[in-house]
C-alpha cells in the first residue's frame, strides 16, 4: 500500500510521486517529464520534487477545456494507450 507523504515532505520516491499524480508507477514513468533529483549514486536515492511535479501538472491544465495545449493532448494520448481494460471490463468482442 502506498501512503501519502507527510505535509512536510517535499521529495518523493517514485511510487509516492506516481500516487501523488494519481497514476500507476508504470504510467508515471511513461508520461512524467520531471527528472528525479539524485540524492546519491544509487537509483534508490532518486526523488521527485513535489514543486516540479506541481508545475508539470499545472502545465497540463490551461483552464480552457475547448482547446488543450499539444503537450496535454500528448500526455492524455499516452495514458489512453497504456490503459488496458481489466477482465470483465470494457467491450471484449469475440471472447466468451
Amino acid at each position: 500500500m502506498i501512503t501519502r507523504p507527510p505535509a512536510s515532505q517535499r521529495l518523493l520516491a517514485r511510487l509516492q510521486a506516481a500516487a501523488y499524480c494519481g497514476v500507476s508507477a508504470e504510467t508515471f514513468e511513461t508520461v512524467c517529464p520531471v527528472a528525479p533529483v539524485a540524492l546519491g549514486d544509487s537509483k534508490r536515492l532518486q526523488r521527485y520534487d513535489m514543486k516540479a511535479l506541481d508545475c508539470w501538472i499545472d502545465s497540463l491544465s490551461d483552464g480552457d477545456r475547448t482547446s488543450s495545449p499539444p503537450h496535454r493532448q500528448q500526455w492524455l494520448g499516452l495514458v489512453e494507450k497504456r490503459h488496458v481494460p481489466r477482465s470483465g471490463q470494457g467491450n471484449q468482442k469475440g471472447h466468451s
